[in-house]
């Protein structure tokens, strides 16, 4: 199939392959430990949660790690974070406080939840025996609607529930060892709660969960991690679609990493081609994206190592995909709105069969 000519953002995205987005890493190996006065635990202990929950223990902070496969290995000799980010340093924690069931964790103040969005039909069991009374539950998970599930799931509105949002290259590369590439931003958003009738109620809530982030905030500044806050959760789980809904499942049907897709014509223009469709979709249900963010995504990508998305990494090990999460949640949010998708579309049946595939496997 002869290639189509190029189109302004693949111009401008090879343009600016040479001028890559600064990381602005910081050295956690030199922070002085304080005191938190806040206990974290960590439920699911892979790339992202290993990496976080690392970052805050180096800090000082009191985690405790919920681990299944990993569990014996983070026991007996702790967890490495291996980090390829210029002017960092590897970490090595050799002791954690590591645990194979929520019910032998401490109550913890703030949990966050790192599992993959296929496991959160287990959250009713895993979060309320960890959670202190008034504490606070972070979802730290790819795709759209996990905090409405995780709420659902967890069956007591007065948890603090807050969503978070991860822009990072990282990989667990073997038990107790996380791979850090690049970035590692994180944006938090409270999960509204259009279940409450009571506006003075609602108020209350809302600051407690206000104040919360800001707690987390300070803590995951003090560990090193830069992070932002947004008044619009919703909002932002569209803008980051915008690089999820591309990279992720294309890197699982042409079987390519990041820089493999963006060196491609034919990969570059279907990978702008759902990232219009998911700013279509975002803006027929209210949330306006512009253009220069579907560069901007680009340039992310570019700037990035050569890099298998989760979901590859997830289909290469044969394990069920993160699909209704990053795929069919925001389809189904969009037709409702009566948005047309057939690229995403296409994506998400092409990839529901792999799935399909993979989960007879495991039964």
């Amino acid at each position: 199939m002869p290639h189509a000519p190029a189109t302004p953002h693949e111009k401008s995205a090879k343009e600016s392959a040479k001028e890559k987005p600064a990381h602005n890493p910081t050295d956690r190996t030199t922070l002085i430990p304080r005191h938190f006065p806040r206990r974290y635990g960590v439920i699911g202990t892979g790339a992202v949660g290993g990496l976080y929950g690392g970052y805050l223990q180096k800090a000082g902070a009191e985690v405790h790690f919920l681990a299944r496969n990993d569990f014996a290995s983070l026991r007996d000799h702790g967890l490495h974070i291996r980090s390829e980010e210029p002017g960092t340093a590897d970490i090595h924690l050799p002791q954690v406080n590591v645990h194979n069931s929520p019910h032998s964790m401490p109550p913890c103040d703030i949990l966050l939840v790192a599992l993959k969005s296929t496991q959160n039909h287990l959250l009713g069991t895993l979060l309320p025996p960890a959670l202190a009374p008034g504490g606070t539950v972070v979802i730290l998970q790819n795709g759209f609607g996990n905090e409405e599930v995780a709420r659902k799931e967890i069956g007591n509105d007065d948890v603090i529930l807050v969503g978070g949002l991860c822009f990072l290259c990282a990989q667990r590369t073997q038990p107790g060892t996380v791979r850090h590439l690049a970035y590692g931003n994180v944006t938090l958003g409270a999960s509204s709660r259009a279940s409450l009738k009571d506006n003075s109620l609602s108020k209350k809530r809302s600051a407690k969960s206000s104040e919360s982030i800001q707690n987390i905030c300070a803590d995951f500044r003090a560990a090193g991690i830069i992070i932002d806050t947004t008044k619009n959760l919703v909002a932002e789980r569209w803008r980051k679609l915008v690089w999820n809904i591309p990279f992720n499942g294309l890197s699982v049907l042409l079987d390519a990493k990041t820089d493999e897709l963006l060196e491609n014509a034919d990969s570059m223009a279907l990978t702008e081609k759902l990232m219009q469709e998911t700013v279509t979709a975002a803006a027929s249900c209210g949330h306006k994206i512009p253009e220069s963010h579907i560069q901007k995504m680009m340039d992310l990508a570019i700037a990035m190592p050569s890099y298998a998305p989760s979901m590859k990494v997830d289909f290469n090990a044969g394990r069920p995909l993160e699909i209704e999460a990053i795929y069919g949640a925001p389809l189904r949010a969009a037709h409702a709105a009566g948005a047309s998708l057939p690229t995403i579309e296409t994506l998400y049946w092409q990839l529901g069969f792999l799935d399909h595939r993979i989960r007879q496997q495991h039964t």
